[in-house]
């Protein structure tokens, strides 16, 4: 036109027909966000992290810190304070939950006592409620461990009054000789090994407790004619076939018990034992059976030094007289042929009722 260059057209580029662009899509906002209505009120960062750290530190004292110094507590004072034990685990229970459930835990009260660790001797023991077979591997252990440092086939005076104690068994009773009778122990105060094997083995019993519960049920059989209770369909706690040749006829077998405490009593080389030792046993043998028994030891108290000891016949007569006089000597023959002891102890208790003669 002006004779300038025409710029040359602009090419667009044209789409296929059948191909559709797909349109572009504006960027939109999230939708707002509605409050719930159990959604706890949002806070500042700096407010939520004191908050959160104040509930913490509360959490921490009463579901950790606060219940275990609670329950070294309870171990420390259980013993001492069974009242305040029970009210103290009731706390315990109450605050110690977990924290993801609100239920108590289950503490046992026995298992919370603090105990003392078992002794030496209470390790040792069996538990009475359990039945154990005999042994005589656990025979011979016991024996052992009871027998003397100097003479290891011995138990001596020391070791037996160890042995009694450990075994719950008094000193003062009845029960040590009933066992040294079954054990056929030959000399007061002393078990031989060879005696305690073959004692054991016989009566088929090999723990302490049990050998109590056999010496507890043959006492009350020989005294008071009292056979130890059936246990039913239970077993029973020991082997009671050593006490089941007795029940039969006690009064026969006391009889046998009560030669054999003289002969026990006895020393080695001599036929009698000393007044003091026969009032000993008359007392723990006769007195608790035989009410007489009393005024006599009574008798030969008042009569200090006149006695100086008893031998076979006497012993012997002892029981007689006991079992077939009465307290009131209605009973009493003075052509008996007792010993002279009876004699004038008949004769003493007579002046002492005031009766010239027997009624």
């Amino acid at each position: 036109m002006l004779g300038l260059p025409m710029r040359p057209p602009v090419k667009t580029r044209r789409h296929h027909p059948r191909r559709r662009q797909p349109a572009r899509r504006r960027p939109t906002m999230p939708p707002k966000r509605l409050p719930h209505p159990k959604r706890p009120k949002l806070l500042p960062k700096s407010r939520l992290l004191r908050k959160a750290r104040k509930q913490w530190t509360i959490r921490a004292h009463i579901n950790h810190i606060f219940p275990l110094t609670l329950l070294i507590f309870i171990i420390l004072h259980a013993s001492s304070s069974r009242p305040f034990y029970h009210a103290a685990l009731f706390t315990f229970r109450k605050y110690f939950r977990d924290d993801n459930s609100d239920a108590e835990l289950k503490l046992d009260d026995d298992t919370q006592t603090s105990a003392p660790p078992p002794t030496k001797a209470a390790a040792t023991k069996s538990t009475p409620g359990k039945v154990e077979p005999y042994s005589a591997e656990r025979a011979a252990s016991i024996f052992t461990k009871y027998a003397d440092e100097d003479d290891p086939n011995v138990i001596g005076p020391e070791g037996l009054e160890r042995f009694c104690t450990d075994a719950e068994i008094p000193l003062e009773g009845a029960l040590p000789l009933i066992i040294a009778w079954q054990l056929d122990a030959k000399e007061m105060g002393k078990f031989t090994k060879e005696e305690w094997t073959k004692g054991t083995d016989s009566i088929r019993i090999s723990s302490l407790p049990q050998l109590a519960m056999f010496a507890s049920d043959l006492e009350q059989l020989l005294t008071k004619g009292k056979a130890p209770a059936k246990s039913g369909n239970k077993k029973d706690p020991y082997d009671r076939s050593a006490i089941s040749r007795y029940t039969a006829d006690p009064k026969a077998a006391f009889q046998t018990f009560y030669s054999y405490c003289f002969s026990y009593a006895k020393p080695e080389q001599s036929r009698n034992i000393d007044m003091e030792t026969s009032v000993a046993l008359w007392g723990v043998l006769l007195t608790p059976q035989y009410p007489i028994m009393s005024e006599v030891l009574e008798f030969i108290g008042e009569k200090d030094g006149a006695y100086k000891a008893t031998n076979k016949d006497l012993w012997s007569m002892m029981l007689e007289f006991c079992r077939t006089i009465k307290p009131s000597l209605q009973d009493y023959e003075a052509d008996g042929a007792w010993p002279t002891l009876l004699d004038d102890f008949v004769a003493w208790k007579k002046e002492k009722m005031g009766n010239g003669a027997v009624n």
